[in-house]
């Protein structure tokens, strides 16, 4: 029996849940300033300078097509670490450090459709609360990850 570690966060009132192990930090968010990129893709909101690296940072409430993808001042940014790179998503909030047995975790195996279940890694379950586990980095177009892994 596995054990998962998840972090919980929110987004415009939605909460989500991303592994552990493949989170390299939380900042806030109003301690970066992002410096813009002209014509950038859909949710990049641009780089922030992290520990004298140019890490890109994306508006995941973009990403995921909400209506309201508004930054807020408390905003954080969970940090990802992607085959030796580094990726930024900015959340409304970090929620809570939590674990969850396998059996705890449903798979989907297509009974959702559009273009969502090749990022949701499953739906965990505990009492009577569900949480939509993400796979961040699959939320990215091919073309974003191929830029990721080139920076």
């Amino acid at each position: 029996m596995a054990v998962i570690q998840l972090i919980s966060f929110e987004l415009a009132g939605d909460e989500y849940a991303v592994d552990i192990t493949t989170v390299n930090g939380i900042v806030k968010y109003k301690n970066y300033s992002v410096v813009k990129i002209p014509n950038a893709s859909k949710g990049l909101e641009g780089f922030i300078n992290l520990r004298g690296k140019a890490i890109p940072v994306f508006n995941l409430k973009k990403k995921l097509q909400y209506t309201d993808d508004t930054i807020y001042e408390d905003s954080k940014i969970i940090i990802i670490n992607y085959s030796g790179s580094i990726v930024g998503f900015i959340v409304d909030d970090v929620t809570d450090i939590f674990k969850l047995r396998d059996e705890q975790i449903e798979q989907l195996s297509g009974s959702i459709s559009g273009n969502c279940d090749k990022y949701i890694k499953g739906i965990g379950k505990s009492d009577d609360n569900m949480i939509v586990i993400l796979d961040l980095i699959l939320v990215l177009s091919e073309n974003e990850l191929k830029q990721v892994n080139s920076a």
